[in-house]
């Protein structure tokens, strides 16, 4: 089968110990002819704490779970090689490689929002990836304002209607001004022309609702807001697209009730509202505000670990 690109996504869990070269001598080292003072890598040796020390593989700063997202070439091969500052003497470690959680969505472009975003909403999605895999306050705390990582590897493919079907070619589904047309395309409504479910990811050109610009909207119903359901369904503009703005819209996804940002009031992701640090801060809804980068492990964590999208790939020429 065809890699959908050209990465792949490796959860590496680094154990590296220091190594007196002194004490832990190799019995083996001056007799072999080497005349190095070699430790003796049977031996034990003091484990490296990352939240202490720097340990790098390929420019990524372990987490202080022991573990790093790498995004790497599928061909060829990659160095892994840690790298620790300050530097040991002498530095044995031991490498597991696991998966990153998959997560798969299609994506459709409105026909009048301009040239398709390929490569480019792939790369924004991965470098979200990126950002939810750092754990960026190097804490191994479990409180509501305490950053942690979360291990995704994103595959944003086109769908088979990678153009809106012929029922949603109106300019108001482009232009959308109105909760109730910006609906059709969250909730995927079947407009008998192949507008059910046909994308997870829908780009259009502006999104103009209630009096806000908004960037994007995930999940929930825009003209019932009593309406808890969630939708694996996320609306972006296109010319207000980061990489930030992805993951806090995937973030909506979450919750079967649809993640809250984070410290609203009666809302269901309890923390401190103003904390700017936040993925799920609530200035997202505006771009010029600025972004977070953090999940914390307390509620937000769990939901971006239990969920998958359903992948909507609906076809109906």
């Amino acid at each position: 089968h065809h890699w959908p690109k050209s990465t792949r996504s490796v959860v590496l869990e680094v154990i590296a110990d220091q190594v007196d070269a002194v004490a832990e001598l190799s019995p083996w080292a001056w007799n072999a002819g080497y005349n190095l003072p070699e430790p003796y890598a049977a031996q034990g040796g003091v484990q490296i704490d990352p939240v202490v020390s720097e340990i790098l593989v390929r420019g990524r700063r372990v987490n202080p779970d022991g573990q790093v997202l790498l995004q790497v070439p599928c061909q060829p091969d990659s160095d892994v090689t840690p790298q620790v500052t300050p530097p040991p003497s002498w530095m044995k470690y031991v490498l597991s490689a696991g998966p990153a959680k998959p997560i798969t969505m299609t994506w459709s472009l409105h026909p009048d929002a301009g040239d398709p975003p390929v490569p480019g909403l792939q790369a924004l999605f991965d470098e979200g990836a990126r950002i939810l895999g750092q754990d960026d306050d190097l804490n191994l705390g479990c409180g509501l304002d305490d950053d942690v990582p979360m291990y995704l590897e994103f595959f944003i493919i086109p769908a088979r209607h990678a153009q809106f079907p012929a029922g949603l070619h109106d300019p108001k589904y482009n232009e959308i001004t109105s909760p109730f047309d910006l609906d059709v395309l969250v909730m995927g409504l079947n407009l008998g022309a192949g507008g059910k479910e046909f994308a997870n990811i829908k780009l259009v050109s502006r999104l103009y609702i209630g009096g806000i610009e908004l960037a994007g909207w995930a999940g929930r119903s825009a003209a019932d807001r009593s309406n808890r359901w969630v939708w694996p369904s996320i609306v972006l503009v296109k010319t207000k697209l980061s990489s930030l703005l992805t993951i806090h819209e995937y973030g909506h996804l979450v919750h079967p009730e649809g993640l809250d940002h984070r410290g609203l009031e009666n809302g269901n992701n309890p923390g401190e509202f103003n904390d700017t640090t936040a993925v799920m801060h609530h200035s997202m809804c505006d771009p010029a505000q600025g972004h977070g980068v953090e999940i914390n492990a307390y509620y937000e964590r769990p939901w971006f670990q239990s969920y998958t999208p359903a992948v909507w790939n609906a076809y109906n020429p």
